[in-house]
């Protein structure tokens, strides 16, 4: 919206209801908030001229500037609402502007990113940066890697690995290497090819291509991690609601859905996995009463150690055959 004297050289204009007797040819302009010594915006009915004025006195007003100005105050406004428009064409970004997005139906944000739009309420983003080498694209998923400057590190998730299966969500645009970008760890991402999929399924990150989904999970002694659900199938213009969760059997039949940003397994039934292994062996411990907590156990190259009561140590030699 751009703001408008008058015509130059104006100085006080007194205003009858919703009409200024003092302007040549604008008898038909619009007046809002018709109350005496309340500051107004004014609009011309038939052109998209606004022009601000200031109350001085009891139904006469002044115009602030005779040039197109930005409405600013150092005051601390206070509004009953603010009414965004509700159609027509959505604003062209500019940092820091906050819009209604008709399309979406919520309020929406643009920050330094140009090529995406913060959808207040409806997603959830963190800051990070790629640090793997290459470009991350928009709907890759991505795990984290590490921090550098406040900002989380992020590289290609791939379901191979436990390290690579964390995955935190998709990144929502591309995000070239050593660069900060944005990733959705709630909400959907918009703008994916996913015509490959049906609107509902659900997708796993991929074990075969790092940062990929497929609508399988995968086999074998991978790790099956949802991403999300498909909300729109489409060859350009598809779209995923992104939840990701991580599976693991307890039991026959029986699964645990663990949140990718907290991975713990905490539980007081019974585990039963397919196999099992550690991902280095341990220190032992220095005695018999070394400090240790009941359960506890610990693998070396040549010794089972287990803590049967708080500092009681056992172990058993491991034999070769």
């Amino acid at each position: 919206m751009s703001f408008h004297a008058l015509s130059t050289g104006d100085s006080n204009h007194a205003i009858t209801a919703r009409t200024y007797t003092d302007i040549a040819a604008r008898d038909a302009d619009t007046v809002w908030q018709i109350t005496a010594n309340i500051d107004k915006v004014v609009k011309v009915t038939d052109t998209d001229t606004y022009f601000v004025l200031v109350s001085v006195g009891a139904s006469v007003w002044k115009e602030v500037t005779h040039a197109d100005q930005d409405l600013s105050t150092t005051a601390t406004p206070t509004f009953a609402g603010i009414q965004f428009p509700i159609s027509g064409s959505l604003p062209s970004h500019s940092e820091g502007l906050l819009h209604y997005d008709y399309v979406e139906k919520t309020l929406s944000f643009y920050n330094a990113e140009a090529e995406i739009t913060m959808n207040l309420g409806e997603e959830q983003w963190v800051r990070v940066r790629n640090s793997s080498g290459g470009t991350i694209t928009d709907g890759q998923a991505v795990y984290i890697l590490g921090a550098v400057s406040d900002n989380p590190t992020i590289a290609l998730a791939k379901a191979d690995d436990i390290d690579t299966s964390a995955v935190v969500g998709l990144a929502t645009h591309d995000i070239e290497n050593n660069t900060v970008g944005y990733v959705t760890v709630s909400g959907v991402v918009h703008g994916l090819v996913t015509n490959s999929f049906a609107a509902g399924d659900t997708v796993y990150l991929s074990a075969t291509t790092a940062g990929e989904f497929t609508n399988t999970p995968p086999s074998g002694n991978n790790f099956d991690v949802i991403i999300g659900t498909v909300t729109r199938a489409h060859v350009s213009d598809g779209s995923v609601l992104v939840h990701p969760q991580q599976i693991v059997p307890l039991t026959a039949g029986v699964f645990a859905y663990l949140s990718m940003l907290d991975q713990a397994l905490k539980t007081t039934d019974d585990v039963a996995f397919g196999s099992y292994s550690v991902s280095a062996l341990n220190t032992a411990p220095a005695s018999a009463t070394a400090t240790g907590t009941t359960g506890e156990i610990r693998w070396t190259a040549t010794h089972v150690y287990l803590c049967t009561a708080t500092d009681v140590w056992v172990r058993a030699a491991l034999t070769t055959w």
